[in-house]
């Protein structure tokens, strides 16, 4: 007898006969079998677990069986046993591989991840450091590779980069004896642009020729230190290594809450001097360096003068619940609940103190600021958008804020391109003392789709899923024209005249491509390698009746896949899966019209729940082990 493997005609997979998809229909043959008798055949994944078996009457001496690929990445196993007497086995293989990839027939999405992809590799990066490599993403306007950005962008790159550690393991060698991170790393010594006397928190190593740098206006590093650790450890599963990252990172939150030039004991809030939102520059005139050059303000001086900005807070309170969330992975229940607490404290205080009614207010000043011509009052900076994503929000904020986004939209139509505003209404010219800080320029009002990403990444979670669609479409249009994208535009539609550093924005990139995985895609891993999935698919909100998703970490077999499929006239949603976990929660956005919905699962009915998100129809069910089959009926 002999095994023949082949893949059944499908446009959405490649036929390639040294391998298989996730999901992708192929056929078994196995020829020379007895005219008599059945032949049992059974397929395992790549970790032996058998997710296919059955008994098949051959015909003309031939047992065919047809399947779609599940289970666990790597050898698939088939086994056919004949029955009968003196009846060997015989056994063959085929290999399975999976990469992030979307098909639905919109040119849009089904192009959004390798355009991002081809994007965001432009930011590449690498240190050679005593024989080690150390590769990150960069930042498009600076050659350092800075830990703040690099991960910012590992919520894209994650999905197709192998190397998601080096980056990470390098600041926490690092990391300051209080317990702070330096921000930036690069080689070579110091340039003529630096200053001992003024840019003090900085250091450069000289055997190993590597120097590094933090402004000291900054107070983000640390919770963003926890995000990095958080998502290297879900693309890897490594569990031994996550354990050693969790002293560092509770001592760089403790140093936040602590250190007199971070900490208002005042507000119970994280402090900084008033820059532009998360930016790195402070308000006031420019420094003046021994040598008689001007530079802008970005260490803490006598002159700083301090307040609360509501990012670096929200901020905080999403870093405390991923450290809660790996110390509880870790058994380390007690550490787990002390930082969950934390995580609360931050929740209420900053609502207390930063939210004015409608949106979370630029600063609140703690130092007293004379900034003519602005209304604070007014101002919506970026962190706004992206606190809709940090588990801050009632529902009732977050429709607030996505409101006001919407408004200014329509406000400023004839002006801007777009309403992903650094800041709305900007600072006079020269309120920082930087020459070209123009209004509508940089982060002074300039158009940045990394808050475009991060606004449509909340509108698709808070029931604005139309709106959500309507920032990717727009986003691609603008990618697809250009093949390039910048870090910020003009309010016209206009890139910087200035060149940047590197070719591609990769903030903006990866907080789109995050938004259009985890919202529109709906694949969101609660755990590390997608053990457990909450799978939240809106694909009615782009008008998708079908759709095949896979989510892939590069630096793992970790992955999920599924076939969405919605048929109006059944009034029926059919959701195929599978991936390389177990737990599953859906969170389905249902079409106009399919109310009062059923659920099977592998054809048992089973448990499910309606909801709604601001007026948005959901159902809602859980499961301990993925099913193959979910039919959702109306």
């Amino acid at each position: 007898m002999q095994i023949a493997i082949t893949a059944l005609d499908d446009p959405r997979f490649e036929r390639n006969s040294s391998h298989f998809a996730p999901l992708q229909p192929v056929r078994l043959a196995v020829s020379g079998a007895r005219r008599t008798g059945s032949v049992g055949i059974s397929v395992a994944d790549g970790r032996g677990t058998v997710y296919a078996a059955k008994k098949v009457a051959p015909e003309d001496g031939q047992a065919t069986l047809e399947l779609r690929v599940r289970g666990a990445l790597g050898r698939h196993t088939v086994k056919v046993m004949p029955e009968g007497p003196n009846s060997p086995m015989i056994m063959g293989h085929f290999q399975v591989t999976a990469e992030t990839r979307v098909v639905t027939g919109d040119e849009v999405f089904d192009d959004f991840v390798e355009r991002v992809k081809a994007l965001m590799l432009n930011n590449i990066g690498a240190l050679f450091v005593r024989g080690d490599v150390v590769k990150g993403y960069q930042s498009p306007d600076t050659r350092q590779i800075c830990l703040r950005h690099h991960t910012h962008q590992m919520r894209g790159f994650k999905y197709w980069e192998p190397d998601v550690r080096s980056v990470v393991d390098h600041f926490c060698e690092a990391q300051l004896p209080d317990g702070s991170f330096y921000d930036g790393v690069a080689t070579g010594a110091p340039g003529p642009d630096h200053d001992p006397t003024y840019h003090w928190r900085s250091r450069y190593d000289e055997q190993r020729d590597v120097r590094y740098s933090r402004s000291t206006v900054l107070a983000d590093v640390e919770y963003l230190a926890v995000e990095a650790v958080y998502t290297a450890w879900q693309a890897t599963g490594d569990d031994e290594w996550v354990r050693t990252k969790l002293p560092a990172l509770e001592k760089a939150l403790i140093y936040s809450m602590t250190d007199p030039q971070r900490w208002s004991p005042q507000h119970e809030l994280v402090k900084r001097g008033f820059t532009i939102d998360t930016w790195d520059f402070e308000c006031g005139e420019p420094v003046r360096l021994p040598d008689g050059r001007r530079t802008r303000r970005c260490e803490i001086d006598q002159h700083t003068r301090f307040g609360i900005m509501h990012g670096d807070n929200t901020g905080m309170c999403k870093a405390c619940r991923l450290l809660g969330a790996m110390f509880e992975h870790c058994a380390l229940p007690k550490k787990a609940h002390e930082w969950q607490r934390k995580a609360e404290h931050f929740q209420r205080r900053v609502n207390d103190v930063c939210w004015n009614g409608t949106f979370y207010r630029h600063h609140v000043h703690i130092d007293p600021v004379d900034v003519e011509g602005v209304d604070e009052h007014e101002q919506l900076s970026l962190s706004n958008a992206c606190s809709l994503n940090r588990g801050t929000m009632t529902p009732e904020m977050a429709a607030s804020v996505i409101g006001e986004y919407q408004r200014r939209r329509d406000l400023r139509q004839e002006t801007h391109f777009a309403e992903w505003f650094s800041i709305d209404p900007p600072f006079r010219p020269e309120a920082f003392g930087l020459e070209g800080l123009r209004p509508g320029s940089y982060v002074n009002g300039g158009i940045m789709p990394l808050v475009g990403g991060e606004l449509a990444r909340g509108a698709f979670e808070h029931g604005f899923e139309a709106y959500g669609v309507d920032i990717l479409r727009r986003y691609y249009q603008m990618i697809a024209v250009a093949n390039t994208t910048y870090l910020w535009y003009h309010p016209d539609g206009m890139a910087p005249e200035q060149e940047p550093a590197l070719p591609a924005d990769g903030l903006g990139a990866a907080a789109m491509l995050y938004a259009f995985v985890e919202g529109l895609c709906g694949v969101e891993d609660e755990g590390k390698l997608f053990e457990r999935v909450r799978l939240s698919p809106r694909w009615p909100a782009a008008d998708v009746p079908r759709a095949l998703v896979c989510v892939k970490y590069g630096a793992s077999d970790g992955y999920f896949c599924y076939e969405y499929t919605y048929d109006k006239t059944e009034r029926t949603i059919r959701l195929e899966l599978t991936g390389s976990g177990a737990g599953l929660k859906g969170h389905v956005l249902l079409p106009a019209g399919l109310t009062g919905s059923s659920v099977e699962a592998d054809g048992a009915p089973a448990s499910s729940r309606e909801c709604a998100v601001n007026g948005a129809p959901y159902v809602e069910f859980e499961f301990d082990a993925i099913p193959r089959r979910i039919v959702v009926s109306g």
